[in-house]
């Protein structure tokens, strides 16, 4: 039975995954704002973006875990680096 969505339209599992890649982006871009060397804040913010472009096509689903995974311990170091006790839901 052929599928009556559009070509291109995300499964309900990629869709989540998607949001929760966007959560993590946002999330770290905010902690970056939180740094108090205007210099650090625009080197992360432009290593942040050029990260998430780099893999912005990734199909592969344990490659794309990986990178959540490797970007929330980011921004746990991130984080505690700038004393933010609160971590983001996870």
């Amino acid at each position: 039975m052929a599928s009556k969505l559009p070509a291109g339209t995300l499964t309900l599992k990629q869709f989540i995954k998607r949001k929760e890649v966007l959560k993590l982006y946002k999330d770290i871009l905010s902690s970056i704002q939180k740094l108090d060397c205007d210099s650090d804040k625009v080197y992360f913010s432009k290593w942040v973006r050029e990260e998430f472009r780099k893999y912005k096509h990734e199909q592969n689903e344990d490659v794309i875990n990986y990178h959540i995974r490797r970007g929330k311990n980011e921004l746990k170091q991130l984080q505690a680096g700038v004393g933010i006790n609160q971590l983001s839901d996870s």
